[in-house]
């Protein structure tokens, strides 16, 4: 019975996450994207080379 219950918290909980990550990915993505063009930018900036912007 314990192992049981065990199982179903670890199922629920594993659940919970993949929903909540789920609805934070596009964020993040969003984010990561922006953080990857300052970077570009800042590339740019430093060596006079534009660095293209990858594949959407």
């Amino acid at each position: 019975m314990l192992v049981l219950t065990v199982l179903l918290i670890a199922a629920t909980a594993t659940a919970t996450l993949a929903v909540v990550g789920a609805g934070l990915l596009p964020e993040t993505v969003t984010l990561v994207r922006r953080i990857a063009g300052a970077k570009r930018r800042q590339v740019t900036e430093w060596t006079g080379e534009r660095i293209p912007e990858g594949q959407r």
